[in-house]
């Protein structure tokens, strides 16, 4: 029986390289000079390093937890977060005029989304709060499991709830769907 190993699961081309996506836009690593990672999860900042000129923003409880997860969060935190010039926030907090996060745990501690007002209304990138457009909109009573890297039930389904009460345009941290357009206002 054939097992791909996980890296085989997440390789790209070259043209879906983090550079090579940045040239899309005119704009080369070493310009980036901010990033919100809504946790430290290595699939949402594990190209940090790629990064050299930037501050990282995450939550003081996220990187507490990832210094010492449960035995079974500890692949999902097997990155090397010495290099990041990390920022911790404690709570919601505004970045600047028009871009905030507020804290969303469940799936790990210290989960923030990020909400950006723009002149097309509140865009809110959910991370993995909200990981696909089909786990917002879960019937009542219907069977649903978010799974195994979820720390906590309850704070996970108060932070859906949360983000839905919103009202703006939620961005899924998982759906291709997302990447239908280019860019988002």
């Amino acid at each position: 029986m054939d097992t791909p190993d996980l890296k085989s699961n997440f390789s790209r081309t070259p043209e879906q390289s983090m550079e090579s996506q940045l040239a899309r836009f005119n704009t080369v690593p070493e310009e980036i000079r901010l990033v919100v990672n809504t946790h430290l999860h290595v699939d949402h900042c594990g190209g940090n390093g790629f990064l050299p000129n930037a501050r990282f923003l995450a939550q003081k409880s996220e990187l507490e937890y990832a210094r010492n997860p449960l035995p079974v969060h500890r692949p999902a935190y097997d990155v090397d977060l010495s290099h990041m010039d990390l920022e911790l926030l404690e709570g919601d907090t505004e970045i600047a005029e028009g871009v905030r996060t507020i804290t969303t745990p469940g799936h790990s501690p210290g989960s923030q989304a990020v909400l950006i007002d723009t002149d097309k209304g509140l865009y809110v990138i959910a991370g993995d709060t909200i990981t696909h457009y089909l786990s917002m909109d879960v019937p009542e009573g219907a069977p649903f499991w978010p799974g195994p890297l979820y720390v906590g039930l309850k704070e996970y389904y108060e932070s859906l709830d949360r983000l839905r009460a919103l009202g703006g345009t939620i961005l899924p941290g998982h759906d291709p769907l997302v990447l239908r357009q280019t860019a988002y206002p």
